[in-house]
């Protein structure tokens, strides 16, 4: 996921935060330039439009994918918090878990991840509920393949 946003005390500098779905790494861009992760502290230091140095942490993020950003310790809110019922169905594939076990919970989980990220585009309500039922399909129908190839493999 990308996220961009101006800071008043950088002036029209944007600062751009990637965190990769996979591995979580965070990259940090102001400008366009690299900012590198201090080793002691765990910040970015960004220079501000009158030469300032200003730290720039960037802390877990939350379930649904996005990070908690935390400017000279201002907390930045990137994007809305999700309702109760957003979360209960980008959850569904959880239900996997309670069927699946252990792998039931891998896949539900992933497919979980996933439809975080559907709810946060840009799709009409119509398409965001259809992709996440779709979304939940695959993921049972994946943990049925994956389950039904053990099987065999253990026999």
């Amino acid at each position: 996921m990308t996220f961009k946003f101006v800071l008043d005390e950088l002036g029209d500098s944007e600062i751009e935060i990637q965190r990769s779905f996979w591995t979580g790494r965070t990259l940090v861009f102001v400008d366009g330039n690299e900012v590198r992760k201090q080793k002691q502290g765990g910040y970015y230091e960004i220079e501000s439009h009158n030469h300032e140095i200003k730290k720039l942490k960037i802390k877990g993020a939350s379930f649904d994918g996005i990070p908690k950003i935390f400017f000279e310790d201002k907390e930045i809110v990137l994007a809305r918090k999700l309702l109760w019922y957003e979360y209960l169905l980008a959850g569904f594939p959880l239900v996997l878990a309670l069927t699946g076990g252990a792998m039931g919970g891998l896949f539900g989980a992933l497919a979980t991840l996933y439809n975080f990220r559907i709810i946060r585009s840009n799709m009409s309500l119509l398409f965001k509920i259809l992709s996440i039922v779709a979304t939940t399909i695959i993921a049972g129908l994946f943990y049925v393949i994956f389950a039904a190839a053990l099987i065999m493999l253990l026999r």
